[in-house]
């Protein structure tokens, strides 16, 4: 088995996964994959053995992910939703505007459904990934609850819910 980190395509740093993934990659089981869009600069010669890529096309993605023991993600939609597919439970950093890693919060308000109904681990730094990752908890528990989450009709409408909400 092995790990997959997954930054995503956006153009900006996320420094915050970066620094926590490279403080605990001794204890991620091997390989690594690192998908690090715009942060690849971040990660040259520092994971010994480990395998650095800006992108890869939507077949290798997918290889990588359904061979992967534990999943480390941003918290985009393809990726989580992939991973989860994939029998996982991924751990989600959530890029957030406050930090300058997102151009606004829509990732808080997708991955907070998720967190609730426990198909992703929420990671905010380094010691939360170090416990997940010392958890061993990186299996979907319940593929029911999630395969019930993605129907379209019913996420379409979390999500307009949130706007709402969020809007006033």
């Amino acid at each position: 088995m092995s790990t997959f980190i997954v930054f995503g395509n956006l153009e900006r740093p996320f420094v915050r996964m970066v620094q926590s993934v490279l403080a605990c990659y001794e204890l991620l089981p091997t390989p690594i994959f690192v998908q690090a869009g715009i942060n690849l600069q971040f990660f040259e010669d520092r994971i010994p053995g480990s395998s650095l890529f800006k992108t890869c096309s939507f077949t290798e993605f997918s290889d990588y992910m359904h061979n992967a023991e534990l999943v480390i993600s941003h918290g985009g939609v393809g990726a989580v939703k992939e991973s989860i597919f994939a029998g996982l439970r991924p751990a989600v950093f959530v890029r957030r505007f406050d930090l300058k890693e997102h151009i606004d919060d829509h990732q808080v308000d997708w991955c907070n459904l998720l967190f609730r109904k426990d198909l992703a681990a929420k990671i905010n730094d380094l010691r939360d990934l170090k416990t997940f990752i010392e958890s061993r908890n990186f299996t979907l528990k319940n593929p029911e609850v999630a395969s019930r989450f993605f129907d379209e009709s019913r996420i379409k409408c979390a999500v307009s819910n949130s706007v709402r909400r969020f809007l006033g």
